[in-house]
């Protein structure tokens, strides 16, 4: 969150929203460890602002991985499925929500 007064110097300050992604795997794709990111008010929604990673073979699905938000707060938040890349759906507030805590799955 960036803050501008009105004053004469204007002064500023800003403050992060930082996301946590808890990753569970149930098939053969794992994560190899949880991602902690940090994301600025001012984000542009769409953004893409963390690529997610399983690695594991699946001789099923020919080796792709499917990624899926499976709780969290899918009204700000998605994941691209087939690639893992997570976007900003909506814009962020840190007053209001000052962390998100996700959970991703990999199939």
């Amino acid at each position: 969150v960036k803050a501008i007064d009105m004053g004469s110097p204007q002064l500023t300050s800003s403050v992060s929203v930082y996301v946590e992604i808890t990753t569970v795997s149930i098939t053969g794709a794992r994560f190899l460890s949880p991602y902690i990111i940090q994301v600025f008010d001012d984000t542009p929604v769409n953004s893409s602002v963390l690529w997610l990673h399983a690695e594991g073979y699946d001789p099923a699905n020919l080796g792709s991985v499917t990624y899926t938000i499976t709780s969290g707060n899918t009204n700000t938040w998605d994941v691209v499925a087939t690639t893992g890349v997570l976007y900003l759906k909506s814009s962020l507030n840190h007053s209001l929500t000052p962390e998100y805590v996700l959970q991703v799955h990999a199939t």
